[in-house]
């Protein structure tokens, strides 16, 4: 009798529960309570990320605790490349954010636009940052194409989606710090491994700059932080030689009023492809050592 009435009242109120559930689910109440970006102050800590980075970059004494070493961030196996010796070329170094199954995307790469080494007075390097994987046949194979090509950075961190931001710290660190004894490259070209790139237009759109000068160019995007609890994320199920099958899942996912409080992000480049001179990424080197990266990113780095 009991079990009889208490279906009666959640069918009476089947769409309360609905909108309930709705409300927390879309993240209207966060949206409620967020702070208006003409407000916009960060880091909200009391960091200023900025003038510590320049006395980095002039060798003066720092005033604030680091809070990321660049020490924990190990990688596996490392590329392996000669340095570029003629002093009258411009160096470019393109760098592939790849996921670790991706091989045949990395062959592909390889076999089209990666192949290139010279062009128009510039001295081309193509690398590939990839992490650690669950399966341990990718892992293998993985390790055999690191060998066979000299071209695969393999990081100490899960491959995961949410690990991109740790992904792009590799990308960064091997920027800033390529191979032993030789120069970071005068520009770096971050690219994911799912485009078509065109080396003529980034020669084109290189040779008058100066890698001295800053250069932060890309798809600027202007966005708000995602409230909403469930987004669409795919899992990756591999089979062999490449072969994955990319399935889609719905996951619990927010940014949260503590580690975002404001209603929309400052104007910011895309990563799937971004251009870098060598001042910039000595600039991302350093500030990154001050900059709060999300824990949900650190959580999952192994």
């Amino acid at each position: 009798m009991l079990t009889h009435k208490i279906v009666n009242i959640i069918r009476q109120n089947i769409l309360w529960l609905f909108l309930i559930l709705f409300i927390c689910l879309s993240g209207f109440l966060d949206h409620l309570f967020e702070t208006s970006f003409d407000h916009f102050q960060w880091p909200l800590y009391n960091v200023d990320v900025l003038a510590e980075t320049r006395r980095y970059l002039a060798k003066e004494p720092v005033n604030s605790v680091l809070i990321n070493d660049w020490q924990l961030l190990h990688r596996l196996v490392e590329p392996h490349w000669t340095c570029i010796k003629n002093k009258n070329s411009n160096t470019l170094l393109i760098i592939v954010k790849s996921a670790v199954q991706h091989i045949r995307r990395r062959e592909a790469i390889r076999n089209t636009w990666g192949q290139l080494v010279n062009m128009d007075g510039f001295e081309i390097r193509t690398i590939f940052v990839v992490g650690r994987f669950t399966d341990k046949r990718v892992e293998i194979e993985v390790r055999k194409e690191a060998e066979v090509h000299n071209d695969i950075l393999i990081a100490d961190m899960l491959d995961t989606y949410r690990n991109n931001t740790i992904k792009f710290l590799f990308s960064i660190g091997y920027a800033f710090r390529p191979v032993k004894n030789c120069p970071p490259a005068d520009f770096v070209f971050l690219i994911d491994d799912d485009y078509m790139v065109s080396i003529y237009n980034i020669i084109r759109l290189l040779e008058d700059r100066n890698p001295l000068e800053q250069m932060y160019e890309g798809w600027m995007f202007d966005s708000t932080p995602f409230r909403f609890r469930l987004h669409k994320h795919s899992v990756s199920i591999y089979f062999y030689s490449g072969i994955y099958l990319d399935v889609y899942l719905l996951i619990w996912f927010q940014v949260s009023l503590a580690d975002y409080p404001f209603d929309k992000y400052p104007p910011y480049i895309s990563a799937g492809a971004v251009l870098f001179s060598q001042v910039t990424i000595a600039h991302f080197y350093y500030a990154v050592q001050f900059v709060q990266l999300c824990y949900i990113y650190i959580y999952n780095i192994t």
